[in-house]
């Protein structure tokens, strides 16, 4: 008989919810505290599933963990893993993992995908031990807008950005939070050059987080030079006080080109994968 009990969230108010959440990153390498508005947005946009989400407590009822997971067609991600301090180190994570992976089975996928941070060596040991793979790494980089290396002015013009979505993953795999079906969620922005013809569609597709520019992808830019380039993200920045690439995969040309350009490593994570 297990020494736990599990649940999906739909019997928990929003507010519940984020306070679970909350606690079980307590303590994490980069702490997350949410208000239920942002937790709604992740969920929203990243197709996290009542459903199948596991919470998890203890015969006594003291809450232990909590692993969300988003749902789209054959594929799963998890969204957030997390077991609360206490629990930490008593084998729970590795009964929260094993019932994740039971609701991705009763849910029909095909996949689940996650990513850790690269320092996070326990969380990695964990998905390995449950049948995980390492793919590859995925990098976020950021870069000062007044840093940008200098270069001509050029006419820049904004665009639907929906015009851009069906190119937004030729070059590259993006990683789940910048999918199609997550930026499409967003309200992006869409810059490209005035003027300029290609064979496919260029530019870029944008979100403003606060006092940043997060580059969402970043349309044929193989086709565009430097100068180019660099005018699209100076006009798309604006004000903003830097420009951020998140979750960026480690073969992507638009990666190096940003390192070139003098954008410094935030962080890493490796991606994983387990199949079914």
């Amino acid at each position: 008989m297990s020494q736990y009990r599990f649940s999906s969230t739909l019997h928990y108010t929003p507010a519940e919810i984020t306070e679970m959440q909350n606690v079980t990153f307590s303590g994490y390498f980069f702490p997350q505290t949410m208000t239920p508005e942002m937790a709604a947005e992740v969920w929203r946009c990243y197709d996290v599933d009542m459903v199948h989400t596991v919470v998890m407590h203890s015969l006594d009822l003291a809450f232990v963990g909590l692993a969300r997971l988003a749902l789209r067609g054959w594929r799963g991600w998890c969204g957030g893993f997390g077991i609360v301090p206490r629990y930490r180190g008593t084998g729970a994570s590795t009964h929260l993992a094993e019932r994740m992976i039971y609701k991705a089975r009763e849910a029909g996928l095909k996949t689940i995908q996650l990513e850790v941070l690269h320092q996070n060596i326990p969380a990695q040991k964990l998905y390995k031990r449950v049948g995980f793979e390492t793919q590859r790494q995925l990098l976020s980089v950021e870069i000062a807008t007044k840093a940008l290396p200098e270069s001509p002015a050029l006419e820049v013009e904004e665009l639907d950005p929906e015009r851009l979505f069906p190119w937004v993953a030729f070059d590259v795999r993006p990683s789940w939070q910048r999918e199609l079906a997550s930026i499409a969620t967003l309200k992006s922005r869409a810059y490209t050059l005035a003027g300029k013809r290609f064979d496919r569609p260029t530019g870029l597709i944008t979100e403003r987080r606060k006092a940043h520019l997060r580059i969402l992808a970043a349309i044929n830019h193989t086709a565009l030079t430097d100068d180019e380039l660099l005018a699209l993200l100076r006009h798309a920045a604006g004000d903003a006080v830097g420009i951020q690439l998140i979750n960026e995969p480690e073969e992507s040309a638009l990666l190096r080109r940003c390192r070139d350009f003098g954008f410094s490593d935030v962080f890493g994570q490796y991606e994983m994968f387990l199949t079914l």
